[in-house]
């Protein structure tokens, strides 16, 4: 059995788990917004999930775009109503409290670490590895975009938080902003 498969299985496994130590009364609060999936499948158990995920694997197999068409499909449904206000200390409190249930634990930075070869990545980074023409055309208009919406004076100076893979960082930078990118995962930055 490859690591990434018992990886995989072991996350299956803490997630049913989790799901199944859930009260009753919240997977059963389950609700679903007709509107919002506009004829997309509501997933709202563990076995719905893995189902998807199967399809997930499968549309990977064939393409990215194909990957991202899936992704269409379904929608995730989740218990509760978060407070209105997503800058209100009830929502982060509500957020974090969700995720330390989740997880199992409190959330900690640690979480955050990703396994990747940065030297590969440097070779070919997101979204360029996908190969698919969509991918990479929506995410130049969506860096071109927020450029574009942020309107800067000429050697405005930027901060940046979890660029990820730094496109709209190294974009920013090659406009001449004095730029600063901070990001919880080092290999990133």
């Amino acid at each position: 059995m490859s690591v990434r498969t018992r990886v995989k299985h072991a996350v299956k496994v803490a997630a049913r788990r989790i799901w199944h130590s859930l009260p009753g009364s919240i997977r059963r609060s389950q609700k679903v917004n007709v509107d919002k999936l506009a004829g997309r499948r509501s997933v709202a158990s563990l076995e719905e999930l893995d189902e998807i995920l199967v399809e997930l694997e499968d549309a990977a197999k064939v393409s990215d775009d194909e990957l991202r068409r899936v992704f269409t499909t379904f929608a995730m449904e989740f218990p509760g109503d978060p407070p209105a206000d997503p800058r209100s200390q009830a929502y982060r409190d509500r957020q974090f409290e969700l995720y330390e249930y989740l997880h199992g634990k409190p959330y900690d930075p640690s979480h955050e670490v990703s396994d990747f070869d940065p030297e590969k990545a440097a070779r070919q980074p997101f979204p360029y590895y996908t190969e698919s023409p969509t991918t990479v055309g929506n995410q130049l208009i969506a860096v071109g975009h927020i450029i574009r919406s942020l309107d800067l004076r000429p050697s405005s100076s930027v901060l940046e938080f979890g660029p990820g893979w730094g496109n709209t960082t190294i974009a920013l930078a090659r406009m001449g902003y004095a730029l600063t990118a901070v990001d919880i995962e080092k290999r990133f930055v």
